[in-house]
This record gives structure tokens, C-alpha cells and sequence, in this order.
């Protein structure tokens, strides 16, 4: 089983997301809680603090583009086959409405053929707590195998 899926599934969600943040202190600012993660999917939740909004304005477009890039990254991480890589090439980001409240960054791998080296898009949609989009991102991965 993939590490970070057996982290996942072994110390619950905010123990998962607090490994992350040692891992990566910028994604300490949005403290995420990832409820959803598997191969080719993963789903995690932020609510504004201090650190991500603007002003109670909603989200600050870095905390956004924070979480789209966390959700994808972890769904590279525990999708790719074993003994492959992946390394991101880019990201596009836009940005539809802004919301104070909560997030939820979802990063959909099922198009991608994981058996197949080369450049890939992920799709990650960013919607408020009503279900309604408010960013979408394409991250550019390239899977090589090892």
C-alpha cells in the first residue's frame, strides 16, 4: 500500500494533515482537513482564519491556489503505480467568485491513464459550502517510470 495512503487511513484525517504541514509548513497556513483520499481522488476542507482570508472578504487567492495545489499533489502521491514519479510542470488557476466560510478542494484523477508515462492534466475544482464552484484549477504532472 502506497505510505501516504496507509498514513491516511491509519492516524484518521487531522493527524494526516498535521504530517503534511511538518512536511510543508506553507500548508500550515490553511490548515486543511483531508475526508476523502484514494487513488485517483482526493478531497479536503479549509475553513477562513487569520492566515487565508482577506479582510473577511473570503479566501486570499494564495490560500486557494494552496489548497488546489495540496489536494492534487497528495492524489499524485498515492496514485501513481509503484516505483514511478511524477513532477508537476505548471498550474492555471481561475478564479470564479470569492466566499468566507469553508472550502473544499477536490482533485479528480479519473481521466488519467496511470499506466501511461508522460504529461497528464488534473482537474481540481474549489467550492464553497454550497456546492458551487469558485475556482478551478489544470495542474500540468509529467508521470516518468522509475
Amino acid at each position: 500500500m502506497n505510505p501516504f495512503l496507509a498514513l491516511f487511513e491509519a492516524e484518521g484525517h487531522s493527524r494526516f494533515a498535521d504530517v503534511l504541514c511538518l512536511r510543508n509548513p506553507l500548508t500550515k497556513s490553511i490548515r486543511p482537513t483531508f475526508f476523502t483520499l484514494r487513488a485517483g481522488y482526493a478531497a479536503l476542507e479549509i475553513s477562513t482564519n487569520q492566515q487565508n482570508s482577506e479582510a473577511g472578504r473570503g479566501f486570499s487567492k494564495q490560500a486557494l491556489c494552496i489548497a488546489a495545489d495540496l489536494a492534487a499533489g497528495v492524489m499524485m502521491d498515492v496514485s501513481v503505480p509503484t516505483g514511478a514519479r511524477w513532477s508537476r510542470r505548471g498550474m492555471s488557476v481561475a478564479y470564479l467568485d470569492r466566499t468566507p466560510g469553508e472550502i473544499t478542494a477536490v482533485a479528480d484523477g479519473g481521466s488519467i491513464n496511470w499506466e501511461t508515462s508522460g504529461v497528464q492534466t488534473v482537474l481540481i475544482q474549489v467550492k464553497n459550502s454550497r456546492s458551487e464552484v469558485i475556482a478551478t484549477a489544470e495542474m500540468t504532472v509529467e508521470i516518468t517510470p522509475a
